[in-house]
C-alpha cells in the first residue's frame, strides 16, 4: 500500500522559517519591553530613596536650633547628594512672654524657608528631588542666634 504524501499533511520548509521568523521578533519585542520596564522599575525606585533622603534631611532641619541661614551640601551615599539652604525671611518686632517659672523675656519670632535637594545621575542625566517648606522659630533675649537674627532683621 502506498501512500501518498498531500500539501496538507505537513509545513514546508519556507512556511516553518517564515514562522520562526515572527516568533524570534515576538521574543525581540517581548526582552526589549522587559528592560525598557525594569529600566523604569529601577529608576523609580532610585526616585523613591531620593524622596525618602530629602525628607529625611528636612526632619534634622526642622528643629529651631538647626535653623541657621546658609547652604549646605555633601555626599549621602550611593551616589546620591544632597544641597540644604536655610534663608532667613524675616524677623517680628520682639514681644514680652511669660516662660515657665514666672519669667518674663522678650522672644522673636523669625520667618524660615527650608529646601532640600537630593540630585543623583541617571545615565547621562542629572535627576534631582527637592522639598521646600516654611517655618517659624522663637528665640529668646539670652540665645545666641537672637544675636544672628537682629544682625539679620537690620540688613
Amino acid at each position: 500500500m502506498r501512500k501518498f504524501f498531500r500539501r496538507e499533511d505537513g509545513f514546508s520548509l519556507l512556511e516553518a522559517l517564515v514562522a520562526l521568523a515572527i516568533v524570534a521578533l515576538g521574543l525581540e519585542f517581548a526582552v526589549t519591553a522587559a528592560g525598557a520596564g525594569l529600566a523604569a522599575t529601577q529608576q523609580e525606585r532610585r526616585g523613591v530613596e531620593a524622596l525618602a533622603r530629602c525628607r529625611s534631611h528636612l526632619a534634622e532641619l526642622g528643629a529651631p536650633a538647626a535653623l541657621i541661614p546658609g547652604e549646605h551640601t555633601g555626599e549621602d551615599g550611593q551616589g546620591y547628594r544632597y544641597r540644604t539652604r536655610v534663608t532667613l525671611l524675616d524677623v517680628a518686632p520682639p514681644r514680652r512672654a511669660l516662660l515657665l517659672g514666672g519669667v518674663t523675656t522678650a522672644l522673636s519670632t523669625a520667618l524660615y524657608r527650608i529646601e532640600v535637594t537630593v540630585s543623583w545621575r541617571n545615565r547621562a542625566a542629572e535627576r534631582a528631588v527637592r522639598l521646600e517648606t516654611y517655618a517659624l522659630a522663637n528665640f529668646d533675649g539670652a540665645t545666641a542666634s537672637n544675636d544672628r537674627l537682629s544682625a539679620a532683621a537690620a540688613r
